[in-house]
């Protein structure tokens, strides 16, 4: 269950910063599965290549697993199934759906309730009706 967590931020340059991550991950001592957040945030980046860069370096580790989420669908489904991108058809596409309003809602109250506090049921409904289920 261990998780670590690195951002690139306003480091400069990527790619150096890059190659620490990716030989950290490739010198672990067992194999390591990477979660990437909001990836379609590094079609935003302002350098040059980072995606291309970032394939690279995702095909160079052997031992690992990547795991690429994100909430803006359509720029994802652009970064995997658009021939000129450098990750056309590099992973597998996987939607969810949204978690049933009974068990957000019953979930948002135990929270609540755990940190003593209280969660009307009908706003945790009203939240899960506004964000159409992707909370």
């Amino acid at each position: 269950m261990p998780t670590f967590d690195l951002g690139l931020g306003d480091i400069q340059p990527p790619g150096t910063t890059l190659d620490e991550i990716f030989e950290y991950i490739n010198q672990a001592d067992k194999p390591c599965i990477i979660a990437i957040d909001e990836f379609q945030q590094i079609g935003e980046y302002g350098e040059k290549n980072v995606e291309a860069l970032l394939r690279t370096k995702i095909q160079q580790c052997r031992r690992s697993q990547f795991i690429f989420s994100g909430s803006k669908r359509h720029l994802m489904t652009n970064m995997f199934n658009s021939p000129s991108k450098p990750f056309y058809q590099s992973a597998v596409s996987m939607g969810l759906q949204p978690i049933p309003m009974n068990v957000y809602a019953d979930f948002a109250v135990k929270l609540f309730e755990q940190r003593g506090k209280r969660l009307d049921p009908k706003v945790a409904e009203t939240v899960w009706q506004y964000y159409d289920g992707y909370t």
